[in-house]
């Protein structure tokens, strides 16, 4: 036997078979998990859309299913607001500590 040649036993087969079934496996993960956030992406996108081209709508499912007129939204708007432009004063976290006052 020349030192080019190497022998191969049936465990080593069966771990490169392994292998290449687990790269199969991880590329059909990949695949799936790309349809998957596509599929979220259209469906958010079009109901971003519908909120913006029949706002009716949007506020009928929130007096439906949130039991908010649509007054009662503002007070949500204005907290999302008032958060966004308090997010440099955050002291609590561990981000806070990057930002000092």
């Amino acid at each position: 036997m020349s030192c080019l040649e190497i022998q191969a036993s049936d465990s080593d087969f069966a771990i490169i078979r392994i292998a290449l079934r687990l790269r199969a496996i991880n590329r059909s993960l990949h695949i799936s998990l790309l349809l998957l956030h596509l599929g979220v992406f259209v469906v958010i996108f079009i109901w971003t859309i519908d909120k913006f081209v029949n706002p009716e709508h949007a506020s009928g499912i929130f007096e439906k299913f949130y039991g908010l007129d649509g007054f009662g939204v503002w007070p949500m708007w204005a907290a999302c607001i008032a958060l966004f432009l308090m997010r440099h004063r955050d002291h609590y976290t561990l981000g806070g500590a990057r930002h000092p006052a």
